[in-house]
């Protein structure tokens, strides 16, 4: 994933605002990895304003198709019901 390279500077200088709009291109698409990385992104203000809220919103579009990642995060946060 091409937010992947920029978020940890694999190939390509780190940049966390293009790894941001990266995750956001794959997240707008359905994809459920770029989902819960575009929603730590917002969790710990990565190239993008801090939210909790939005993050929590991607966190549960990822974990509506079932990725575990989602739901461990959403759990942290206490935003999760099985």
């Amino acid at each position: 994933m091409v937010g992947a390279c920029y978020g940890n500077g694999w190939g390509v200088t780190k940049d966390e605002t293009k790894a941001a709009e990266w995750y956001r291109k794959s997240a707008e698409q359905g994809n459920q990895h770029g989902q819960v990385r575009l929603g730590n992104c917002f969790r710990n203000g990565l190239g993008v304003a801090k939210d909790i809220d939005t993050a929590v919103l991607w966190y549960h579009r990822s974990a509506d198709q079932g990725w575990w990642e989602a739901k461990h995060e959403l759990k942290r946060l206490g935003k999760y019901q099985e």
